[in-house]
């Protein structure tokens, strides 16, 4: 079963930690912020995070601006997908290294874009322009504050995780023992490795994209030069009958 694309916000998750391991101590929402975070990223699984466009369009973010050959990346980014000239389309790579020629451009050739990341900037080898950049992002509410996918197995791995965060601080102050804590520590590692499963499990769709993208007729060694969108189509072979000809 793959994931619903549905979210749950923390505060049902902290409801869920006091009550089912009975806390009586109080802990500040900033830390299970960030505790939210650290198990989104411990699972890792691309579906936990959330497709965002920098077009502008339906609610995506804008298109980020590009001056002096750098631009800021968005701040819920986790890691980028696909970049793009966002006036041409034509499709960016990667560069492998940020040194830079004497006239301080960075080198391109066969007249492809190039970019790099590095400390909070995108940097491209055009000076001036405006970026599209495909990227998952930490899903989040309206308010900022995180979401968990609506699936049972990530809401207990960030309920577990939460638990042994507050356990493990109740067990160095000798407020309760280790066993307690084991049993706390043995349930977090279970629920993380059992949404990392879920996480990467495909849906039938998901596995009939993946079938055509690795079944062609021909080799498609381009497929970047459109940013991949035809990748997962189904290839036809069409015979042409040239009888009585």
């Amino acid at each position: 079963m793959s994931l619903t694309g549905k979210h749950v916000d923390i505060s049902h998750i902290i409801e869920r930690v006091y009550r089912d391991n009975g806390f009586d101590l109080e802990i500040k929402y900033d830390e299970v912020i960030e505790w939210t975070w650290d198990v989104i990223s411990l699972i890792g699984a691309p579906k936990t995070f959330v497709d965002k466009v920098t077009d502008g369009s339906q609610g995506m973010p804008q298109p980020i601006i590009i001056e002096n050959y750098r631009g800021n990346l968005p701040v819920d980014l986790h890691s980028v997908y696909l970049a793009r000239d966002y006036d041409t389309k034509m499709p960016m790579i990667l560069k492998g290294t940020t040194y830079l020629r004497d006239n301080e451009q960075l080198f391109v050739k066969e007249s492809q874009y190039t970019y790099t990341l590095n400390d909070s900037y995108i940097f491209t080898s055009f000076e001036e322009g405006e970026v599209e950049l495909h990227y998952k992002a930490f899903p989040t509410n309206n308010l900022g504050m995180p979401l968990v996918p609506d699936d049972i197995k990530f809401v207990m791995a960030t309920q577990s995780y939460i638990a042994e965060r507050i356990g493990l601080r109740l067990w160095m102050q000798d407020h309760i023992s280790k066993q307690k804590y084991d049993k706390l520590e043995s349930e977090r590692l279970w629920y993380i490795g059992a949404a990392q499963t879920r996480g990467v499990t495909p849906s039938i769709d998901e596995l009939e994209g993946m079938k055509n993208r690795y079944l062609r007729l021909r080799i498609h060694p381009d497929l970047h030069d459109t940013s991949f969108i035809y990748s997962m189509e189904k290839e036809r072979l069409i015979l042409h009958n040239n009888a009585g000809r």
